[in-house]
């Protein structure tokens, strides 16, 4: 992996120019996790009232746990997870930015496994970091 050499001004006009369409990206990121929440919703309900038939041993063999079952990698069923909190990418360009300006250097080698990591990140790849939106 390539690592970006950058003065402070040109590092923090880059994230700056990253910012326009963060808004874009994360109301778009949180549209789709708000449907997943409501299928997710949907079928969780399911769940109750398929539970609420159950009798006591099947209760009982079931640990008395309501879930919503998905098929694992190995054919059996799990309990799926409620769908995580999708992560404001303009937070995490707003913290690297505050960041970059109290740091006291002028140059920075940013890395994907150095100090700024996380800057690699926002310039290259999404990786959640920060916050969650919802």
């Amino acid at each position: 992996m390539v690592p970006f050499n950058f003065k402070k001004q040109d590092l923090l006009s880059k994230l700056n120019s990253l910012l326009p369409g963060a808004d874009k990206y994360d109301a778009a990121v949180l549209k789709e996790h708000r449907k997943a929440e409501e299928e997710y919703l949907r079928k969780f309900r399911a769940a109750v009232r398929a539970a609420s038939k159950w009798t006591y041993e099947e209760a009982k063999q079931k640990f008395f746990r309501v879930g919503v079952e998905e098929k694992n990698r190995w054919g059996g069923f799990d309990y799926a997870s409620a769908p995580g909190c999708p992560v404001s990418r303009k937070d995490k360009i707003l913290s690297a930015i505050r960041q970059i300006e109290i740091a006291p250097q002028e140059r920075f080698t940013i890395t994907h496994n150095g100090k700024y990591s996380y800057i690699y990140a926002i310039l290259t790849i999404d990786v959640p970091r920060s916050k969650a939106m919802c």
